[in-house]
């Protein structure tokens, strides 16, 4: 995702303006690193030209409006979801932490949530961690599901949060 988004930067821009006139084809081959680039330039596409035939063409003025009138304005795209919105709020400094399958993953295994859906997970997560740390917190618990919590064989000795987890302590000794 990271590599799509620099070559979306270096070969078409990250501006509205600069997505819609690059056009689907040019933002296309540009995310193809990230997979899925057919929905996904579509949406990149349509959401661009929300911000410049409603709000001017600055995703400022759309963030203005707060936290959930973004989250119903980019959700009601096609192919834009709700971690994908959250991601762009926490990028611009909204205290929101979104939840990928290594965050969703950790956090259910430790006991955080024990909620199966998207809302639930963030709002019980957001509960636990302080805002001005929940940007962190996402980062952090990704870097943990990928490299010691994994989905299979999870390293479980090694994690630094087992003797808070609920998934250690459940598991026979040895794991």
């Amino acid at each position: 995702a990271f590599e799509a988004f620099r070559r979306l930067g270096s070969t078409v821009g990250l501006t509205p303006d600069a997505i819609l006139r690059a056009g689907a084809d040019a933002v296309r081959e540009a995310i193809k690193p990230a997979g899925l680039q057919d929905s996904k330039s579509t949406a990149i596409v349509e959401a661009a030209r929300i911000a410049v035939e409603k709000y001017g063409g600055g995703m400022r003025r759309l963030l203005e409006l707060g936290e959930e009138a973004v989250r119903r304005e980019l959700t009601a795209v096609s192919g834009i979801g709700y971690k994908t919105v959250d991601v762009l709020l926490a990028s611009f400094g909204y205290p929101v932490l979104p939840v990928d399958t290594h965050v969703r993953r950790v956090a259910r295994r430790l006991g955080l949530s024990k909620s199966s859906s998207y809302l639930g997970i963030r709002r019980d997560l957001e509960q636990v961690f302080r805002p001005e740390v929940r940007f962190e917190a996402h980062l952090l618990l990704i870097k943990l599901g990928r490299e010691v919590c994994k989905a299979r064989e999870p390293r479980c000795a090694d994690c630094p949060l087992k003797d808070l987890c609920a998934y250690y302590r459940a598991q026979p000794r040895g794991a």
